[in-house]
């Protein structure tokens, strides 16, 4: 919609409450957000499609829109899970955060993206949310973009990595219809039938369309390594013992892959490969794969590979517990380049941009684009073309014509559970029970206090940052301890019971805080100049354990809680 002053503006209905009703024209539809659970649905595929306008606003309007300046677009921040085990006196409980996908979770986004025509001049697109607009640049060399998403399959269970065939008309993906997860081809054209491409139950996943629609690639999770199989169907052939994530070159002569397997690329907050995962390439027709990537540079796991147009680059993902970037790296190795925060990069058919999952402020997730050079250098700022809410867009594939993007999406519930086990035999004596039922992104890492009364964890929710709270043994009595606008996360407890001790991401630095639990007075107890995940106070108090990357791969480190001085643990 074009305003009266010249801006594009661009509006999530589910979001934003307007003070103009918006007029459409006949027979178009306006934008519609849609929620719908059930009990028996994890993921289905999503196809969106980006249609070129040719309209464009009058000068005027151009000329007002080119006054206007921007604010900064938000910085993205990832998000994580932990699992905890604590005791009490007189039993031993086992206390841990569960994070599900519902059978048929799904957040279908329908947000429509319009960027002035002529985007040579300066115009800007505004996006709707809850509290204000957000201006974004657009890019250069669109005129006008349409966002419109449309469901692709119905199963009741888990469809999973979609890829494009090369001439856009049919899809392959991953299913587990059948109880395993095998590798199947729908047709696009209303009506048509699928195909059924493995079969034998060795959970494949992955599958990646060769440019010449001859072949398609995928993961074999248990034979391992990456296979390839006719398109039309036939027996399949192992390329590689190891890796996953395959990703064919434009001319169809290798394949780029992470070296490490599928992992926990399942679950609806990973992101992505952890160490000590490297690029690699092969050939097609196989042979010796080549390392690309060393591990450290960058720090981090690195995987989802994806090939520049011209074959000169790769762009990949780098990926640890507390933060994913996307970057670039040429076929023989040397320093990467960065290109963004964000996930799964795709390079768009044209060379000339590359698509990512975006991982927007306080959980709003999305698709993305970022301009870049020739040389894998990133020109500008990147520009979010759709939305899903919480909802984790995975394996993201483009069309060869660059109009349509599909992928598949999950969404979780996560709650707090707790389960009575014996002290002597550490077996359960009785059935989970939940500590806490609501819609939180998550509940997570939970922590006894040292009488074990009392339970310590954070709450993260889409729109608000992420606290610390506080609830009895039985879950009754929930209490949120701290309010910063900033992430506060993971409750360690001090030994008198009567402080707590988490990370703060306050003025942008990770740092730990304290908490009195009388007076809720916040301290800040200790700023690390390094990476910290995961840390815990011992039981004295004395002492942090946590995780860092700060040697190129994760390990164990300890620093007194009133010191600077770090040690690393070898095993």
């Amino acid at each position: 919609m074009i305003r009266h002053d010249g801006y594009a503006k661009v509006v999530d209905f589910g979001l934003v409450k307007l003070t103009e009703t918006p007029q459409s024209e006949a027979g178009t539809e306006l934008p519609t957000q849609a929620l719908r659970q059930t009990d028996t649905g994890l993921t289905d595929l999503l196809r969106t499609r980006q249609r070129l306008e040719t309209a464009a606003p009058s000068p005027a309007k151009i000329e007002a829109a080119r006054k206007k300046a921007p604010p900064a677009p938000p910085e993205i921040e990832p998000t994580e899970k932990l699992v905890q085990e604590a005791t009490k006196e007189s039993e031993t409980a086992l206390l841990f955060s569960t994070s599900t996908a519902p059978r048929r979770s799904w957040l279908v986004p329908a947000v429509i993206v319009l960027l002035l025509a002529g985007g040579l001049v300066g115009g800007y697109v505004y996006f709707g949310t809850k509290t204000a607009e957000k201006q974004i640049k657009p890019q250069p060399t669109q005129s006008s973009l349409e966002v419109r998403t449309t469901q692709l399959t119905t199963w009741a269970g888990l469809d999973f990595h979609p890829s494009f065939s090369p001439d856009g008309g049919s899809i392959a993906y991953s299913s587990d219809r059948t109880g395993s997860f095998e590798i199947y081809v729908k047709q696009l054209t209303p009506g048509s039938s699928e195909i059924q491409l493995t079969n034998g139950g060795e959970q494949n996943f992955e599958p990646a369309w060769s440019p010449d629609g001859k072949l398609v690639a995928y993961h074999s999770k248990l034979r391992g390594g990456i296979w390839l199989v006719p398109a039309l169907g036939g027996p399949s052939k192992q390329l590689t013992e190891f890796g996953s994530y395959p990703a064919w070159s434009s001319d169809g002569s290798q394949i780029a892959f992470q070296s490490t397997g599928i992992g926990d690329d399942l679950g609806s907050i990973s992101s992505g490969a952890l160490l000590p995962s490297t690029i690699w390439t092969v050939s097609a027709q196989g042979g010796e794969p080549k390392q690309i990537t060393k591990v450290g540079s960058p720090a981090g796991g690195h995987g989802s590979p994806s090939w520049s147009a011209d074959g000169k680059r790769i762009a990949f993902g780098c990926y640890d517990p507390e933060r994913s970037d996307i970057w670039s790296v040429t076929l023989e190795g040397g320093q990467p380049t960065f290109i963004a925060k964000g996930v799964e990069p795709t390079y768009a058919p044209d060379g000339e941009s590359i698509y990512f999952v975006s991982i927007g402020e306080n959980l709003n997730l999305g698709i993305s684009n970022i301009r870049v050079s020739d040389a894998g250098e990133p020109s500008g700022e990147p520009v979010q073309i759709a939305t899903t809410g919480t909802a984790r867009v995975k394996r993201l594939s483009i069309s060869a014509d660059g109009k349509k993007l599909s992928y598949s999406a999950l969404s979780l519930k996560s709650n707090l559970l707790a389960v009575p086990v014996s002290p002597q035999t550490q077996e359960p004596l009785g059935p989970p029970v939940a500590l806490t039922q609501d819609t939180s992104y998550r509940n997570s890492h939970p922590n006894f206090s040292p009488d074990g009364s009392k339970i310590a964890f954070h709450v993260r929710r889409v729109g608000v940052n992420q606290d610390i709270w506080l609830l009895e043994e039985t879950g009754s009595a929930p209490l949120q301890l701290t309010t910063n606008p900033h992430r506060d996360e993971r409750p360690s407890w001090f030994p008198g019971g009567d402080r707590i001790a988490f990370i703060s991401f306050r003025g942008r630095r990770q740092e730990l805080w304290t908490v009195d639990l009388k007076s809720r007075r916040e301290t800040p107890l200790l700023e690390i100049q390094q990476d910290m995940t995961f840390p815990h106070l011992s039981p004295d108090g004395k002492q942090i354990l946590f995780n860092s990357k700060k040697s190129g791969i994760t390990n164990l480190w300890l620093v007194p809680s009133r010191g600077r001085r770090t040690e690393t643990i070898d095993f």
